[in-house]
């Protein structure tokens, strides 16, 4: 497709999403007068949200970072990776934000002195995709059980458990994951002898790379509930983490850009589940979307200089260890 062809669907693919939300948020408030009892925000939970993305954008970031390099990856400072999750996260808006997860990151890291070609960046992305989208159904499924009395002991004791055997699943999954899907990735660029996979991710690596991403679902799950605090909408924030990865896997399988109009129908059907009202689903939907994408754009602005500063002069890349632990 040429360029203009792909600016053509780029384009058509905005307008879609912004005429679903659009239809979303007209569909939960036709009477705009609904709208202005929420219109008044509160600084000090924006601050919250704020805060809660930074936290969420370094600890995804730091998983980001630990996965490439287990895998072979040049080593980068977190910085750069910081930097770089953000920028995603903004560019986004404009495209499929799946797309550019899968096939900028390799832009990204190779911008900042990496020797990894898009391959390995697409492949490692993947994998981590496949555990966003199973700990949040894992989640969920805990929530379908326990929304209506997210507090009880037995239901504390059901989260608990949900989110320790994702974290066993994943640690012990990811080691033959990784294989394999290096082992693809050699096949398809049909030079498998010229290219030799990393060791294994360590087990100890895994677990790692697992606790980082219950606690990147905890952070963003926050980062939402705070939004909503700042709008008024009282919120249990357990009620909130049962029906929130409705949301977040329409977010991460969207293909409007940004997610535009699907995230939103997203967190229409999961706040209305637990009786919240539409008119402040509505106003909560444009709100969340303006202070995730504004921080992160500051996020991004705030870390280009330090980013460009690290990548001048990108860490010389280490050769993996061949013990079975992986690389140190």
């Amino acid at each position: 497709m040429s360029g203009a062809g792909r600016r053509v669907r780029a384009l058509v693919g905005l307008l879609a999403g912004l005429a679903l939300a659009a239809a979303v948020v007209w569909w939960l408030a036709p009477d705009g007068r609904a709208l202005v009892e929420y219109m008044s925000f509160q600084p000090g939970w924006i601050a919250l949200a704020a805060a809660l993305i930074l936290a969420g954008n370094l600890t995804t970031s730091a998983r980001w970072k630990l996965m490439t390099e287990a895998m072979g990856g040049t080593h980068l400072p977190l910085v750069v990776y910081a930097h770089g999750h953000a920028l995603l996260r903004v560019v986004g808006q404009l495209s499929s934000t799946l797309l550019v997860d899968l096939l900028a990151r390799g832009a990204v890291l190779r911008a900042a002195g990496s020797t990894r070609g898009h391959g390995h960046a697409i492949t490692q992305a993947a994998l981590e995709r496949l555990g966003d989208i199973l700990l949040p159904l894992i989640v969920l499924a805990w929530g379908v059980a326990f929304v209506d009395d997210p507090r009880a002991p037995t239901s504390i004791a059901a989260l608990a458990v949900a989110l320790a055997g994702f974290v066993a699943l994943l640690t012990a999954a990811l080691r033959p994951m990784t294989r394999l899907a290096l082992a693809l990735l050699a096949t398809v660029r049909r030079s498998a002898r010229a290219f030799e996979p990393p060791p294994p991710v360590a087990p100890a690596v895994a677990l790692r790379v697992a606790l980082l991403s219950v606690a990147r679902l905890v952070t963003i799950t926050a980062q939402f509930w705070a939004c909503a605090r700042a709008l008024g909408l009282e919120v249990d924030p357990l009620q909130f983490l049962a029906v929130a990865p409705i949301a977040l896997v329409a977010g991460i399988l969207a293909i409007t850009p940004g997610a535009l109009g699907i995230q939103e129908l997203g967190w229409a059907g999961a706040l209305q589940w637990i009786d919240v009202d539409a008119a402040g689903v509505a106003v909560f939907v444009i709100a969340a979307r303006v202070i995730v994408t504004c921080t992160f754009g500051l996020i991004a602005l705030a870390t280009w200089p330090l980013a460009r500063r690290s990548g001048a002069a990108p860490m010389r890349e280490r050769a993996p260890a061949a013990s079975d632990d992986g690389p140190r």
